[in-house]
């Protein structure tokens, strides 16, 4: 599922932002667009944290109390739905906020507090309690891990790496712009605010790019460290190739029928 989302997030981003600079940041594809398809980006980044957080409460479970029942299929669904809905809720405030503007997509204001505290309670209720979550579940895995007969330390090492490099890379890339984001509405809350300086803008920019390479990266990281989704995309692929080669070889067969058919 994860996977999924950043496949989404990936095909959305880039697009996203190849048509901000061909159209110098100008956007010409109407009000609710700007209202709706702007703000998904965001909505995708949340629930890839929020996945990554099911993925190691679920492991938890499993290898620090192996003796407890596991999760069924449903309650995985579930935890799911909670998310995707946890993700549209927080980030609601940004689509409010969001307006067009003289050709552009943007926050008219980022000073005014129907913004700015939003973004601060997302930054202290996102950021920081899914750092705390996923960092102490990944504690006691790898802690009760490591007390393990080495037969069962072996199998579990592969799913332990595979979540601490996901949970470090997803951190690296998208805590330092809601750091910069974090000091800048602070500065406007508690004193006179940061002038938005071209450095800054800038800054901004290249984090956001950064931020948006999460998507890119975890199906990569996935495709790399977990046999089953290269499975899954192998098979994708086999049957891709696999209808494009029958419906060749239909439309040749329905050529030559109609040859046979004109002679």
């Amino acid at each position: 599922m994860l996977a999924l989302v950043d496949f989404f997030a990936a095909a959305l981003n880039p697009v996203l932002y190849m048509y901000w600079i061909v159209t110098d940041y100008k956007w010409y594809l109407g009000y609710w667009s700007c209202k709706i398809l702007v703000p998904l980006g965001t909505v995708a980044t949340t629930m890839s944290g929020g996945i990554i957080a099911v993925l190691s409460f679920d492991r938890h479970r499993a290898i620090v109390y192996p003796f407890k029942r596991n999760f069924k299929l449903s309650h995985v669904k579930i935890s799911l739905l909670f998310v995707l809905f946890y993700a549209l809720i927080i980030n609601i405030y940004y689509s409010i906020n969001i307006s067009l503007k003289d050709s552009r997509c943007m926050v008219v204001d980022p000073s005014n507090k129907a913004y700015s505290i939003p973004t601060i309670i997302y930054f202290l209720v996102n950021d920081c309690t899914l750092l705390s979550v996923i960092s102490f579940s990944n504690y006691r895995i790898v802690s009760k891990t490591m007390g393990c007969k080495r037969e069962d330390r072996k199998d579990n090492r592969r799913i332990i790496r595979l979540l601490i490099v996901i949970t470090f890379v997803f951190f690296l890339l998208t805590l330092p712009r809601d750091v910069l984001h974090f000091v800048y509405l602070m500065s406007w809350i508690v004193g006179s605010g940061i002038n938005s300086s071209k450095s800054l803008l800038d800054l901004n920019s290249f984090l956001k790019v950064i931020n948006v390479s999460n998507s890119c990266v975890n199906p990569i990281i996935f495709y790399a460290m977990h046999a089953g989704f290269q499975d899954f995309i192998k098979s994708i692929l086999c049957k891709t190739k696999s209808f494009v080669t029958n419906r060749r070889m239909a439309l040749s067969e329905i050529e030559s029928f109609a040859r046979s058919q004109s002679v």
